[in-house]
């Protein structure tokens, strides 16, 4: 692959990344963007750095501050008393409030956070993104500090299947669904025609 088309798309996969942790980092108190017009070396840098962001402890102001944000993209959605009973829930009790912020994405699951890692506790290291018209998953190694770049059409190539059907755990691994603790799946908008 020619270094600019390599760079182009990790430029694009960070810039992904950063736009699915976000939340989490909020969560930690922290925030990390990713400086347009980086370098191929401090995008690595900056994956590096994410990395030890990852690792930081989570903040009671950090939760409270991320469950806002997210909540703004669910407002629209809700009538006002539902509206004012989740703000009312957040400020009083942050911690039980993100321990049932998923309800809001299983009702409301047309929003832009659906990919966010915040509806997951695996690690952040798949990013997906559109280059040149397809969808392409970046997948960072940080024990090598490599990335590996797939398109969408390779990736399904790899499927495990459940019968007829995608296997829902599958989907989740490879951060093209979100599956929660109670079996139910949310496929990303990407997935659409194969669910």
């Amino acid at each position: 692959m020619p270094v600019d088309v390599a760079h182009e798309l990790l430029a694009k996969g960070c810039m992904s990344l950063y736009r699915d942790v976000r939340l989490c980092l909020a969560e930690r108190a922290m925030d990390l963007p990713v400086r347009e017009g980086a370098s191929m070396e401090d995008l690595h840098t900056w994956l590096r750095r994410l990395r030890e962001a990852e690792e930081a402890s989570i903040q009671l102001a950090g939760v409270r501050y991320a469950l806002l944000q997210a909540f703004r993209h669910f407002k629209p959605s809700l009538d006002p008393a539902e509206r004012h009973a989740w703000i009312d829930f957040i400020l009083r009790d942050p911690a039980s409030a993100r321990a049932r912020a998923y309800e809001l994405l299983l009702a409301h699951p047309a929003t832009d956070i659906v990919t966010s890692y915040y509806w997951r506790n695996d690690a952040w290291q798949i990013a997906w993104f559109e280059h040149d018209g397809q969808w392409w998953q970046m997948t960072w190694h940080p024990e090598s500090g490599d990335c590996a770049f797939r398109t969408r059409a390779q990736v399904l190539a790899d499927a495990r299947r459940d019968g007829a059907r995608y296997d829902p755990h599958w989907l989740h691994e490879e951060r093209l669904a979100a599956q929660f603790e109670n079996g139910d799946v949310i496929y990303y908008p990407w997935l659409a025609e194969v669910q």
